[in-house]
C-alpha cells in the first residue's frame, strides 16, 4: 500500500499521522512524506553566478523573493524530515521516505499523488501560517473533492491504534459507496470494534436507495465468513 501523508508540522498534521494507528492499515507499506513550500519562485540555482557578475543587473525585489523561497523551501525540507521521523516511529515497518515542493499546496499534492500512484492521501483538517496555511479549510476540501484516490482527513482523537473504533459507512449504491465498503471490510480493525451501514433516503429522489442495503451486507457477510474461513486454516496449520 503506498500511502502520501502531506505534512507541514502543524498540530492538526501531527494528529494525521497518530490517527493513522487507528485506521487499521497494513503493517508494511510504503509511506512519502510531502511538505509544500507556497512559493512559485524557484530558488537562485544556476543563476548565483550571475548574480554575483552584474549585481546591478539584479532588481532588488527579486533578489529578496529568491531568498525567501530559498529559506521557505529550506524550513519545508526540515519539516518533511520531522514528519518522516514522526511516521517511522509510530510504523516501524513502513519504509518512509520524503519529499519537497513548491508551489500551490493542493496542487502539489494532487500532482504528486498521482504521479506516484499513492493508494491513500492523509492531510490535517487546517494548517499553520509559518509555511503558508499548507493544509487550511480550503485546501483539504480541494484535495479531498479532486483527489483520484482514498482521502483521510485528520481531526483529534481519543485513545490509541488498540483501542476499538466506530466506523459509520454512508452508501447510496454508487461505485464510491461500494469502494468504501470494501475499503472498511479489507482492513484489520482493533477487536471489538463496530461498523454501522447508513443509507439517508432522499424524498426528493425517484427511486429508493434502500434496495442497495441486501446487496451490501451480504457483501460484508461473504468477508465475514471469508476470513472466519482464513482464520481456522492458519489455527489448524499451526
Amino acid at each position: 500500500m503506498k500511502i502520501l501523508i502531506a505534512y507541514d508540522g502543524s498540530e492538526s498534521a501531527d494528529n494525521g499521522i497518530d490517527d493513522l494507528q487507528r485506521a487499521a492499515l497494513p503493517m508494511e507499506a510504503d509511506a512519502l512524506i510531502v511538505s509544500v513550500a507556497e512559493v512559485w519562485l524557484p530558488p537562485p540555482a544556476h543563476n548565483e553566478l550571475l548574480d554575483n557578475m552584474f549585481p546591478l543587473q539584479i532588481p532588488p525585489g527579486l533578489k529578496h523573493a529568491r531568498e525567501r523561497a530559498t529559506r521557505m523551501i529550506a524550513e519545508a525540507e526540515e519539516v518533511a524530515q520531522r514528519g518522516r521521523k514522526r511516521v517511522q516511529q509510530a510504523f516501524p515497518e513502513w519504509s518512509v521516505t520524503h519529499e519537497v515542493k513548491s508551489g500551490s499546496p493542493a496542487h502539489e499534492v494532487l500532482k504528486l499523488a498521482r504521479e506516484w500512484e499513492a493508494d491513500l492521501i492523509v492531510v490535517g483538517s487546517h494548517g499553520r501560517t509559518a509555511l503558508g496555511r499548507f493544509v487550511l479549510g480550503s485546501v483539504s476540501q480541494k484535495v479531498l473533492t479532486e483527489a483520484e484516490t482514498s482521502v483521510r482527513i485528520a481531526r483529534p482523537r481519543r485513545g490509541t491504534g488498540a483501542s476499538a473504533i466506530r466506523i459509520l459507512v454512508g452508501v447510496d449504491g454508487s461505485e464510491g459507496a461500494a469502494a468504501a465498503v470494501r475499503a472498511v471490510a479489507s482492513r484489520d480493525w482493533t477487536p471489538g470494534s463496530e461498523v454501522r451501514v447508513v443509507v439517508a433516503e432522499d424524498s426528493l429522489a425517484a427511486n429508493s436507495v434502500y434496495r442497495w442495503l441486501p446487496p451490501v451486507t451480504e457483501f460484508i457477510d461473504e468477508v465475514d465468513k471469508a476470513e472466519q474461513t482464513q482464520a481456522e486454516a492458519i489455527a489448524r496449520r499451526q
